[in-house]
């Protein structure tokens, strides 16, 4: 079965254009859909390395901490669907 497919659209370079577009494509992505963004020449440039980083934090949002890495103990799960996730047993942060 093939997967499903689901179409993003940009067509601006504010905040209030970008941040929609990878909104949506994210869920998509969590539900894993294909995923494509097409992205109008006005909005192209915020798809350059390092541009995205320069919209800040979102009004209202909070500023996140920096992630940290984990190290992550457990074993990979299957179901009689063909699902898959890790079953986490311990975790701890490195430093």
């Amino acid at each position: 079965m093939s997967k499903q497919k689901m179409a993003v659209v940009c067509n601006g370079d504010t905040l209030a254009n970008i941040m929609p577009t990878l909104i949506f494509a994210n869920s998509g992505l969590a539900l894993d859909y294909e995923v494509h963004i097409f992205v109008c020449p006005a909005g192209a440039r915020w798809f350059l390395t390092g541009e995205l980083e320069k919209l800040g934090t979102p009004k209202g949002m909070p500023n996140p901490r920096p992630w940290r890495p984990v190290l992550l103990r457990g074993h990979w799960c299957r179901d009689q669907w063909g699902d898959s996730w890790l079953q986490v047993d311990e975790w701890r942060a490195l430093e």
